[in-house]
């Protein structure tokens, strides 16, 4: 089977949609946007289904379009341009490219009233054998980017010493002046607290009001557990890693030339 045989199919089912969702009109743009900006197994799509339960629009983790973006935002000379249009279109954002440094700050001066949420779990060690489940499961370029290697085992202090940078970083972001007011830290799996007070913290954080009170927005959203077959990427769980990993390579760096009728939508 030959390269383009298999890289036109997902052309079909991936870039075209995405080129249409780029050129769609803005959604809630009289809604400050909110920004989830931890790292990957830091509670992120709960975050984000709860953000769709309050009605906001959401753009989360979307597999080929989001590698795409990622990849773009992690250029030596990053470009920016697809992820503002991106973020023209919905009212939240979660996991990749939104928490990586170079965009998150970017966000807060293209949007000054945005806001921004560092999602955490409740102590490294937990995250840690999160993320080893998530990369046993898949290999994909964006881990060796951000975290130095593709997998946690036999790599554990660098994928440690990221989340503690990032941390650090996104604190000493919220810390600033042009940030008072605008962050907000949430450990997903926080030992003791309830689904109420989850949501309290989150909806006084925004500033909104909940008819009837927060004890009616029910449970509080536990996405996207790594025990579900069904969450893992789709490619890894069809064709394999070493395949999925070959294959989006490829197609990232062909993307370019494939997308040039859509470069007006793309930005």
């Amino acid at each position: 089977m030959s390269s383009l045989q298999v890289l036109l199919p997902l052309f079909v089912l991936h870039v075209i949609p995405f080129a249409l969702v780029m050129g769609l009109p803005s959604r809630g743009a009289t809604t400050p946007k909110v920004f989830v900006i931890g790292l990957s197994k830091t509670g992120t799509t709960s975050l984000g289904d709860a953000f769709e339960l309050l009605n906001y629009s959401r753009s989360g983790w979307t597999d080929i379009w989001s590698r795409y973006l990622c990849h773009q935002a992690m250029l030596a000379g990053p470009n920016l341009r697809p992820v503002v249009s991106m973020s023209e279109k919905y009212q939240m954002f979660e996991d990749l490219p939104w928490s990586l440094p170079q965009v998150y700050t970017n966000m807060s001066k293209t949007y000054p009233d945005s806001k921004f949420i560092l999602s955490l779990r409740k102590s490294e060690k937990v995250w840690l054998e999160s993320m080893r489940r998530h990369t046993r499961s898949r290999i994909w370029e964006g881990h060796n980017t951000i975290y130095g290697a593709y997998q946690v085992d036999g790599n554990e202090e660098m994928f440690l010493k990221t989340y503690v940078n990032h941390m650090r970083d996104v604190r000493a972001f919220f810390a600033t002046d042009e940030m008072e007011g605008r962050g907000m830290e949430m450990v997903i799996d926080a030992p003791g607290e309830s689904d109420d007070s989850r949501w309290r913290k989150l909806v006084e954080f925004l500033g909104i009001e909940i008819p009837g009170g927060v004890e009616t927005l029910g449970e509080f959203p536990r996405s996207n557990s790594g025990r579900l077959w069904t969450n893992k990427d789709p490619l890894s769980t069809l064709c394999g890693s070493h395949w999925q990993v070959t294959c989006h390579g490829v197609l990232i760096r062909v993307w370019p030339q494939l997308l040039c009728p859509f470069q007006g939508l793309l930005g």
